[in-house]
């Protein structure tokens, strides 16, 4: 009996799959025949974020952004399709963004002669019904129809296509990324921070990165800091560049060099604390004893740096401006979102005449250059950003000498006491 209801279980999922298959096959013919055939894209851009694509840029500036002299030598920029991970309509009107490559490849780019030589390929298949057995349809749409999809292009493609990840898909690639092509194809991961690596109060682990899943799929990885190149060619993982900030934002905007005022400009950047619950079970799914970034130790850094930071403006006889920026927006409905800490920025916002949180989506290099002191909990990019336009920067890490964390990072130093970071404003910002 048992075995009845099993075997009619996975005919219902067959049966469902099936039906899936054919109304996406139905539409995505019908898309095909009423859009213009293209040539294949010369790079494919993955897993870009809403905000990344959106709201910190734009599509002029993400292309700018590419064609950036220090790209130039690894990225063929001729004709770049960005795949953006969230529905955005904006995306209907911008050319060279999509929500699905593999769906924009079949009604753009695939030829019908070869749609019609590999569906009679999959038909004559004697093994068609296991492709059939998938539980979710996710996983029935990649490894039917976007195999499909690049089953043809692997036979098609006559030139080199670049195929562009970053590290938030590390462990989980996109499909063309396990395909052989024809024509040699050029995977890259370019990393869009420095802070990947968790810090852990294990000193006696090795330091590393995970990442067995990309070994051998990716021909060139494009990181920010010679530090980071080391650290993945400690993992084996084949030819690393270093290239430097990659925010998907351009550098363009000069800034005039700014004269001795009677303010003080600090941006602090934070590491917003997730849920108490969601940091635990990350904690454990990472083998961690805990997190650093939680709200004890964020709100701490926060409120202290404001107390020595006004100390110090007030020893110099200067007003103190402090601007938060945000990685990104929380919402209640966020299933990692942490009240408290955001109840904390607000109270500070409104009771602090010298603290303010910005939007944002505002363009970093923009705003740093316009700082006089950036910092930030390591080891959080933007403190890179700022040493590299050479603006005074520096991590706090108060009360957190036990984690493991070096003194300095890419000679970026690391404050563990509120003397040393004293030391480090009187040497910055000297009496004159």
């Amino acid at each position: 009996m048992l075995s009845f209801f099993s075997a009619f279980g996975k005919t219902l999922i067959n049966l469902r799959n099936f039906l899936f298959l054919a109304a996406l096959l139905l539409c995505a013919m019908t898309v095909k025949f009423i859009s213009k055939q293209t040539v294949y894209p010369s790079l494919i851009f993955y897993s870009l974020s809403y905000e990344q694509a959106f709201l910190n840029s734009n599509p002029r500036e993400l292309k700018l952004f590419l064609e950036e002299k220090r790209f130039t030598q690894y990225l063929n920029t001729d004709n770049v399709l960005w795949q953006v991970r969230s529905w955005n309509p904006r995306r209907i009107t911008s050319r060279g963004f999509t929500y699905d490559a593999s769906f924009y490849l079949f009604v753009r780019c695939v030829s019908w002669d070869s749609i019609f030589l590999v569906t009679k390929k999959v038909i004559s298949s004697k093994n068609l019904s296991t492709t059939l057995h998938h539980r979710y349809l996710k996983e029935t749409y990649t490894k039917v129809f976007e195999n499909f999809v690049w089953t043809i292009t692997c036979d098609e493609l006559e030139s080199r296509i670049q195929l562009v990840t970053t590290q938030s898909q590390y462990s989980g690639l996109p499909i063309s990324f396990n395909k052989k092509y024809a024509q040699k194809t050029f995977k890259i991961m370019m990393w869009y921070s420095i802070n990947s690596q968790g810090i852990s109060r294990d000193f006696t682990s090795p330091e590393g990165i995970n990442l067995g899943e990309v070994k051998g799929k990716i021909d060139q990885q494009l990181v920010w800091t010679e530090s980071h190149r080391a650290l993945l060619l400690n993992e084996g993982v084949g030819q690393v560049n270093v290239v430097g900030s990659c925010l998907f934002q351009t550098n363009h905007e000069l800034i005039s060099p700014r004269g001795r005022t009677g303010e003080l400009n600090v941006l602090f950047f934070d590491v917003a604390p997730i849920r108490d619950k969601v940091s635990d079970n990350i904690s454990r799914e990472l083998n961690l004893q805990d997190s650093l970034y939680d709200y004890d130790f964020c709100s701490l850094m926060l409120i202290k740096s404001i107390s020595i930071l006004d100390s110090f403006a007030q020893s110099r006889g200067i007003s103190l401006n402090v601007v938060l920026k945000p990685k990104r927006i929380s919402h209640r409905s966020q299933f990692n979102y942490n009240a408290r800490y955001e109840n904390l920025l607000r109270n500070l916002s409104i009771r602090e005449p010298r603290f303010s949180v910005t939007s944002p989506h505002l363009n970093l290099y923009t705003m740093i250059k316009n700082a006089d002191l950036v910092i930030g909990p390591p080891f959080t990019s933007p403190i890179f950003v700022a040493s590299e336009l050479s603006v005074p920067s520096c991590y706090l890490a108060f009360q957190a000498s036990d984690w493991r964390i070096h003194k300095s990072l890419d000679s970026i130093p690391v404050h563990f006491s509120e003397e040393e970071f004293q030391e480090f404003l009187e040497q910055k910002f000297p009496l004159k």
